[in-house]
């Protein structure tokens, strides 16, 4: 069983990848809506709130993947994480992201994110691991996570968001894993030449895995409201199969 986890309804963006590439595995998928949004979160706090999702995840369904969906977990705690969980195989959007920076022709990439991502300069970071020519600008994004959310979009926002990225750009890394969800949208407002990099897409591209678990024994969490949860994978067309979905308690709220 592959578990992801992210922190409300972003990560489903890499459950529709799947859905799209026909990657059939058996997986459970944890979004932590109750304490949601992340990106304004300490790095305390988001340690605390990432070991007792993976807590719960390894006790209860013996999970041996680990997609951590959520780009503001892999910016600020990748690292502790993969301390404490040695023997988990962790898979994490943002190095998909980094990598795709690679394919840019004129090294001028802008990354939108949340606010703890682009203060942690995590994708700037990354992506001069692969490419030290690289110009990257980081935008925050803060309030599209909440258009998710919420599913209502200030088509004033978003203008006022994406007409920072510099003219010279020629890709945009989406660098939250709810951003996608906003894709069509981001696409009409960015001039042609820009390319608008999915990381979710070569995530899951490169998603192999054997299981005695079968995808009829998925499962979809929330830590939220369930209700709210059944509908947001109603309107998106994510749970065509019904797979259980259920709310469960592992923690206080931080």
């Amino acid at each position: 069983m592959i578990g992801i986890i992210d922190s409300g309804f972003g990560g489903l963006s890499i459950i529709a990848e799947m859905q799209k590439q026909e990657k059939e595995v058996p997986f459970v998928y944890l979004g932590d809506n109750l304490n949601n949004p992340y990106g304004t979160k300490t790095i305390a706090e988001l340690e605390i709130l990432a070991y007792e999702m993976i807590d719960f995840l390894v006790d209860t369904y013996k999970i041996k993947h680990l997609i951590i969906a959520c780009n503001t977990l892999v910016a600020t705690v990748i690292d502790k994480i993969e301390r404490r969980y040695p023997t988990l195989i962790i898979h994490d959007i943002l190095s998909h992201g980094a990598i795709a920076a690679t394919m840019s022709f004129s090294n001028a990439v802008a990354v939108i994110a949340t606010k703890m991502t682009i203060q942690s300069h995590a994708y700037k970071q990354k992506i001069a691991e692969f490419n030290t020519d690289c110009l990257v600008q980081e935008v925050e994004a803060q309030s599209f996570v909440d258009y998710v959310e919420s599913n209502t979009i200030s088509q004033g926002g978003l203008v006022k968001t994406l007409s920072a990225i510099a003219p010279d750009t020629d890709m945009l890394i989406l660098g939250c894993t709810h951003f996608p969800f906003l894709y069509d949208e981001i696409r009409l407002l960015i001039p042609e030449h820009i390319q608008l990099i999915d990381p979710a897409v070569s995530c899951v591209q490169q998603l192999v895995y054997e299981s005695s678990s079968t995808p009829a024994d998925s499962v979809f969490l929330t830590t939220g409201n369930l209700n709210s949860f059944e509908y947001f994978l109603m309107i998106k067309q994510l749970n065509k199969n019904m797979l259980p979905v259920q709310k469960v308690v592992i923690k206080r709220s931080v």
